[in-house]
């Protein structure tokens, strides 16, 4: 296990964990509910590519999202997802911006906020989205 994010509400009474796995076929993020009974789970839903650098945040609702770094087929994106339980995750980056990578992200009253860093060639870039 290796890289660690974590997540606590306002109120101090629910904490989120996530790591990336390495004892997989390919490291992937892992993540619980550290105040809670739930297992451990795979953050991205969708099967295959590889994953990195996982950050998490709580919303003022209690909800949560998380982001991470992402490879498939080569290509390294940016990748987001909510608590909502029909949300299985969704790129964000484009393949246009180059190879994505290191996401942070925060939620605020009104939005959430993603950035994270592009490389195309030797061009190096920040994106800020707006969710």
């Amino acid at each position: 296990m290796s890289l660690p994010a974590v997540a606590v509400t306002k109120d101090g009474k629910r904490v989120l964990v996530a790591w990336k796995q390495v004892n997989k076929d390919a490291p992937h993020i892992s993540w619980r509910e550290a105040t809670g009974s739930t297992r451990d789970t795979d953050l991205q839903l969708q099967p295959g590519g590889t994953q990195d650098h996982p950050q998490l945040a709580f919303a003022p609702n209690g909800t949560w999202a998380a982001v991470w770094e992402e490879t498939r087929g080569g290509q390294q994106s940016v990748w987001y997802r909510t608590s909502s339980p029909n949300d299985r995750g969704k790129q964000l980056s484009t393949t246009t911006n180059g190879q994505a990578a290191f996401p942070v992200l925060v939620i605020g009253i009104q939005n959430t906020t993603v950035a994270y860093e592009t490389k195309q060639g030797e061009r190096l870039s920040v994106i800020v989205q707006k969710i």
